[in-house]
């Protein structure tokens, strides 16, 4: 940012009115970052539709109600959700991944206060993939939230298993029959490609 609209690919969800207003999640990312994807899945014969993890991995919160935030950990960083009033508001990304926690307390510390803003009563609720993750973590970073803030795992770290973005997309197609909550509108970027360049054997396999 900033760029020109042609150059984005963008989608928004509309929120429970409330009052005389109307709030909407409004997403939006650089087209290209997109249209790569979608060439190579349209040449393999494949429908493309793009989403927000943080908010698949949210339909797997059924219970999750008031304020509070998801943190989902990734290797290299880690993607924190706020939720006010049962509905995301923010998506933030943190420079704190697995390869950075580990069992360094200063690590902790920092993303405990990168996350920051939770009120006793409220929970934050971990998901996470990679190996090596503690299972004390949650309660390790939950100490250092506050009295009161409850911190859990949404969803138990991922393995070889299906991570818990693939489980709340799964969840969250069959609760809506294949309706996303928000989809990020993007076209590939040259479809005649198909018709003159078939998708390299590495990417087929990917795509797959």
């Amino acid at each position: 940012f900033p760029l020109p609209p042609e150059e984005l690919a963008w989608g928004f969800q509309a929120l429970p009115q409330a009052g005389a207003g109307h709030d909407v999640i409004v997403a939006a990312v650089r087209k290209d970052a997109l249209a790569e994807f979608a060439d190579i899945f349209t040449a393999c014969g494949l429908q493309t539709r793009f989403t927000l993890a943080a908010l698949a991995r949210s339909a797997l919160a059924s219970g999750f109600s008031g304020d509070g935030a998801l943190l989902d950990l990734a290797p290299g960083h880690s993607e924190l959700l706020a939720v006010e009033h049962s509905m995301p508001v923010s998506l933030r990304v943190l420079p704190y991944g697995l390869n950075k926690l580990g069992e360094n307390p200063a690590a902790l510390d920092s993303l405990a206060a990168a996350v920051g803003g939770l009120r006793a009563g409220q929970k934050l609720l971990l998901s996470g993939e990679g190996a090596g993750i503690s299972p004390d973590l949650a309660a390790q970073l939950g100490a250092r939230l506050g009295p009161g803030v409850a911190c859990e795992w949404l969803a138990p770290p991922a393995g070889g298993e299906q991570s818990a973005t693939l489980a709340g997309l799964q969840r969250a197609v069959e609760q809506t029959g294949g309706r996303l909550a928000l989809e990020l509108q993007v076209e590939a970027t040259d479809r005649r490609a198909e018709a003159i360049q078939p998708a390299p054997r590495k990417w087929a396999l990917l795509a797959a």
